[in-house]
């Protein structure tokens, strides 16, 4: 990845592990105020635990090796069009390209290339319109400070009301290569992301369910103001169960989140901390099951260059994705809880391969007191855990002592019926952004449910608020709902190939 990747510290095989995702979304500003610990060595950042398990058949997607077929599919199902009604810049058309070979190619694996060969010439497409290049924050902009300043308030802010054109059953998403610095928006049917949805489904009924993690599946739900967040694992040395070695710390310099493997080449983080009020992230670095300087993996995203600089494109460029209604709503003001959940995908860096990831599966809307979340808090910012201003846990994980709940689904729903954002009870704070709510289903292993996005004094009643954590604020969460699993299952068979 040359400029756009430092480190690759990636070995062994990798395996799926279920979860339904909420992306854990901090509670006021993430910035740490404190220096990043030294990033360790190859032989240092992988530290093989005996006692996990992988199995996977995935193997990387090579868009050198697509056939005729596929190619076929690429340019009669996906479009690509510029958004000024001009051509696509020459020096942007390969990179357009690949976009086009990974969609069809994702189809293709879900129905076969005889399906669209026979499919109608009017049937919807798969659209890319390139944008240009995107707007790039500055180094020091405060992501989760300028989001939260939304959030401290009595009243909800406005909802967000989106143009016609968002209203409609597809699927919107706006991409950004934070080494190119460009930007795309695609509309994706629900006919063709509900095939690739369909398609992951059946080939995770083959999967081998992980074993549960005996010291986080005893009920010990407990409501109450008290901060119960303990920090998980040992000092500077890389998590050890199935579960916390696929919560990653997302973040660059001297900011930082939480996020969590849902793919060999997928990370799961809040959407607001890819994207926020002075535009996209310029650089972040991804640390995978870290607790302070030991982990799984560590990689560098960006090309290292000032502010809107853009390098040459190339086939391992990572790509930033959030839903077109996020964007639209964070650059209106309005409120963005319904659609903050965003994702980090690495086509030619599979972070998950050292400890394997969490299966993506939708969020129906039932309550669960038997939820946990893991994230990396800032120990120098509001509302720390208990110890967390020790330096020795600077950088590490915490989580709650206790499981928790989630209720309070939101009105707002997508196209199948499933509630866009709700409500849970785990303790958290600024840094938890990104982490995911998950727990343990005897059938399908570790399932997550959605993504921490932040404290409000809105949206509940007092006896709604003191059944989910006290009298004074809520702790919302953005769902994973069926358009959303089929989303991240359609980045997954982009990356991948069966």
């Amino acid at each position: 990845m040359g400029q756009a990747a430092q480190k690759r510290h990636m070995t062994i095989s990798r395996t799926s592990t279920t979860l339904l995702l909420l992306a854990c979304v901090s509670i006021v500003g993430c910035d740490e105020g404190a220096p990043e610990p030294d990033a360790p060595d190859a032989a240092e950042s992988h530290d093989a635990d005996e006692d996990l398990p992988y199995v996977s058949a995935n193997v990387p997607f090579d868009p050198d090796a697509v056939d005729a077929a596929t190619r076929a599919v690429s340019t009669s199902v996906v479009a690509a069009t510029s958004a000024d009604g001009g051509a696509i810049p020459a020096e942007v058309l390969e990179e357009v390209e690949d976009m086009r070979l990974r969609f069809a190619h994702a189809l293709v694996v879900a129905k076969g290339a005889p399906y669209f060969a026979a499919r109608s010439a009017d049937e919807e497409q798969i659209a890319i319109t390139y944008l240009g290049k995107g707007r790039v924050a500055p180094a020091e902009h405060d992501f989760e400070g300028s989001f939260y300043a939304t959030l401290d308030a009595e009243t909800q802010p406005a909802p967000y009301e989106p143009p016609a054109k968002y209203r409609d059953d597809a699927t919107w998403v706006t991409g950004f290569n934070p080494v190119t610095r460009s930007e795309f928006e695609v509309r994706i049917p629900k006919e063709l992301s509900e095939m690739v949805g369909a398609d992951a489904d059946a080939r995770r009924a083959n999967r081998q369910i992980d074993p549960p993690w005996t010291d986080e599946i005893q009920p010990r739900h407990q409501v109450g103001s008290a901060d119960t967040r303990v920090r998980k694992g040992a000092i500077d040395t890389a998590q050890t169960s199935t579960n916390l070695s696929r919560i990653v710390r997302f973040g660059s310099g001297n900011t930082g989140a939480s996020g969590v493997l849902v793919g060999k080449n997928q990370v799961l983080t809040a959407a607001h901390r890819l994207y926020g009020s002075a535009g996209w992230r310029n650089s972040a670095r991804i640390r995978v099951g870290a607790n302070g300087s030991g982990n799984h993996g560590d990689i560098s995203l960006g090309n290292g260059l000032d502010d809107n600089a853009n390098a040459t494109w190339t086939a391992d460029g990572s790509l930033y994705w959030v839903s077109s209604l996020f964007k639209a709503a964070r650059d209106n003001g309005t409120s963005t809880i319904a659609y903050d959940i965003g994702t980090v995908v690495l086509p030619n860096d599979p972070i998950g391969e050292p400890v394997g990831w969490f299966t993506i599966a939708d969020a129906s809307n039932v309550s669960h007191d038997d939820m946990f979340n893991r994230g990396y808090p800032n120990c120098t910012a509001a509302s720390p855990p208990p110890g967390c201003s020790d330096q020795d846990n600077w950088f590490h994980m915490f989580g709650d002592s206790n499981n928790c709940g989630t209720g309070g689904f939101s009105s707002a729903k997508d196209s199948f019926g499933y509630s866009l954002y709700g409500y849970h009870s785990c303790d958290a704070s600024s840094g938890h952004s990104g982490s995911p709510l998950y727990r343990y289903d005897q059938n399908d292993g570790w399932v997550v449910r959605g993504v921490h996005v932040g404290v409000h004094r809105w949206g509940l009643s007092p006896s709604e608020l003191q059944s989910l954590t006290d009298s004074t604020a809520a702790l919302s969460v953005t769902l994973i709902t069926q358009s959303r699993k089929n989303l991240f299952d359609t980045y997954n068979a982009m990356y991948t190939s069966p």
